[in-house]
Parts: structure tokens; sequence; C-alpha cells
């Protein structure tokens, strides 16, 4: 189970445990990409394949962790190669910029409003307000 053999169906398998271990860790997969061919790494004797999975997602740093804490105690050999993350969007509730002609007591209202509407809206939504974007290279190895 360690170093499974490679057979045409192993890419396919692949994708699937990687929806499967994003999923449970709480991370929203939104893209998933493999190298072309595995490539062997070794000398002859000890030789393997390593096919590499680049990985975009999203999730909160609790999440992020639990993905890594999964791959790192997975079944299937896999190293994270590299990981980059990006900080989480704006909302789309944020003033416009032709919010800021209007006079000080009608944008101390807007400003308000809109802290009263962050403060219920984090409350309320299921993805947290800390959620940011994120990019992984996985190496995952097979005889």
């Amino acid at each position: 189970d360690l170093l499974p053999q490679f057979t045409s169906k192993s890419v396919p398998e692949l994708f699937t445990e990687f929806e499967k271990i994003t999923s449970e860790s709480g991370i929203l997969l939104s893209g998933i990409s493999f190298q072309g061919a595995p490539t062997k790494v070794g000398s002859d004797k000890s030789s393997y394949k390593s096919v590499n999975a680049s990985i975009s997602a999203i999730g909160s740093y609790d999440a992020l962790r639990s993905l890594v804490r999964t791959i790192e105690q997975n079944k299937h050999l896999m190293d994270i190669a590299s990981l980059s993350i990006s900080p989480p969007s704006v909302s789309e509730d944020s003033p416009k910029e032709s919010e800021s002609s209007q006079t000080l007591p009608d944008l101390f209202e807007t400003a308000t409003t809109t802290i009263e509407n962050i403060e219920t809206k984090t409350k309320i939504e299921t993805e947290p307000e800390s959620s940011f974007g994120f990019g992984m290279s996985i190496n995952v190895y097979y005889r």
C-alpha cells in the first residue's frame, strides 16, 4: 500500500483520493493537475516512480493543517514539495469608490451598516472569514 504499482488506473484513483482527503479536511478543491508521466527516481535496484500533483484550493488555517496531517499519515507515500498561500479575497460588501463622495452622516451610517452586516455574515456563513487560497505541489510515489 505504501508504494503501489503504477497502472493506467493510478491517476484516476489518485484524483479520487485527493478529492476525498480534501473534503474530509474541510478544504474546497478548486483545481488539480498531474504531471504527464511518472519519472523514475533512484538507482536501478532501488528505483521508484514519482507523479507530481498540483492542487489549488480554498480553506482555513485549521483545514490546511488537517490536510497536511492527512497527507503525512496517508497509507500511500506522498511528500508536499511546495506550498503557496494567497490572502483572502476582498468581500463584495466593502464600500465602493462612488460611495466615498457621500456626506459625513451618510458615510457614517454606511460604515455602521457594513460593520453590522459583516458581524451577522460571519456568524451565519459556514466558510470562515479567515479562509484563504493556496496551491500545493505533492509528489506521490509508485513502484
